[in-house]
Order: C-alpha cells, then sequence, then structure tokens
C-alpha cells in the first residue's frame, strides 16, 4: 500500500510521510518540525496563550512558532505564526476533517493559505495551518 502526503493527499514514492517540496512551502524546510507536545499537555499549554492571543472558534486549538532552526514547533503565547488543532475527545478525526475539507476548498479555488497534517509527541494527528493574516 503506498503512502499520500500529510499536506497535499498525493501518493509519496519512498515511504516517507511528506512531499519535501510540500513541507518547503508549509515550514520552509524540506523536514518536518519536531512538535514537543501531546495531547495531554494542550490544555496547560492553551491556558499560558490566556490574556495574550485570541483564537476563536469553538474547536480546541493553540498558537505555535517554528524555532529558528525550523526543526521545532513551539507554543507561541503571542505572535503565533501557525494555529494547531488537535484531535478531541468530542468530536473524533476532527483534524481529518478539516484537512479534507479545506483540501476541497483548495480543489475548487478557495484561497486557503498553507496547511497539513503533523504528529503530536504521542504520534496522535493535528491539522496546522500558516497564518495568513500575520507577516512576521
Amino acid at each position: 500500500m503506498s503512502r499520500v502526503c500529510r499536506i497535499c493527499l498525493k501518493d509519496v514514492e519512498n515511504g516517507d510521510d511528506y512531499h519535501p517540496r510540500c513541507l518547503r512551502a508549509l515550514f520552509g524546510s524540506a523536514k518536518v518540525p519536531r512538535l514537543d507536545i501531546d495531547i495531554g499537555k494542550l490544555h496547560t499549554a492553551a491556558l499560558a496563550m490566556v490574556g495574550h492571543t485570541s483564537l476563536s472558534g469553538i474547536q480546541k486549538k493553540i498558537s505555535v512558532n517554528l524555532a529558528a532552526d525550523r526543526q521545532t514547533l513551539q507554543v507561541a503565547a503571542e505572535g503565533g505564526r501557525y494555529i494547531l488543532k488537535p484531535q478531541t475527545e468530542t468530536y473524533p478525526a476532527l483534524p481529518e476533517n478539516e484537512h479534507a475539507t479545506t483540501c476541497v476548498a483548495q480543489l475548487v479555488g478557495i484561497d486557503v493559505g498553507q496547511f497539513g497534517m503533523v504528529s503530536l509527541k504521542d504520534d496522535s494527528l493535528a491539522f496546522v495551518s500558516r497564518r495568513f493574516d500575520r507577516r512576521n
């Protein structure tokens, strides 16, 4: 069985989870950044953002930044360049659903910005999108 890229959903020939070009488009690097946080600690990370940043909507999410070396995504209390949406107990496979619907939106010509799926430290999948409302 062939694997598909966790960004563009097209076949990946070498058994990886991503095409290097897709990673460069999303993260500016041909390697997927590490995420040193697991789903059990996301609530604590989200509490650290209270009063510093606002991410509207009902879905659980946190703001993250790419470290200067582009090797790690880190929780960002202020000014995060990415939004990370993890799995939830309430709505199973919500990140996968968001990824699929964002792919469909892109296919019909809606400008959606850069997005994809990443694995948290505990191997659960999360949807990540680069914020297009920020330049820095």
